[in-house]
């Protein structure tokens, strides 16, 4: 499912940095193997993690969140190497910025989808409600 994400994480690096001279199919190529490294990470890491200290609501959530921290420095890392504009602060919180916003976009459109596929009425909202609660 996560490699669904690689055309919004294209688009998103793409567009912001437009500058960079790269179309988007070298952005896509260059996402591919960024998340792909990620769901490895995922995989050989995280799930691991969550499986061996239990399965209870706060530690599952918590090396989620851990997950999703790796990824967001992880990719930021990769997008501050990968273009070429201008070095120092500026071109890293640039990175940091499109990282982030990719990564909390992507965690909307998932728990939306989810949302929609259990409830499969408006009453998907719900959701988001008994989750803040």
């Amino acid at each position: 499912m996560a490699m669904f994400a690689v055309p919004l994480f294209s688009f998103l690096s793409w567009f912001f940095f437009r500058k960079a001279a790269y179309n988007y199919a070298e952005h896509l190529t260059a996402n591919l193997f960024f998340i792909t490294f990620s769901n490895l990470v995922f995989t050989v890491l995280i799930f691991p993690l969550q499986g061996l200290f239990g399965s209870g609501r706060g530690v599952a959530g918590f090396f989620v969140f851990l997950g999703l921290v790796l990824q967001v420095v992880y990719l930021s890392w990769c997008y501050y190497q990968f273009l070429p504009s201008r070095p120092g602060t500026k071109k890293m919180l640039g990175a940091f910025g499109l990282s982030l916003l990719g990564v909390l976009l992507w965690s909307l459109v998932t728990m939306t989808a989810v949302a929609l596929y259990m409830y499969r009425s408006p009453a998907f909202i719900n959701f988001f409600t008994r989750m803040v609660s």
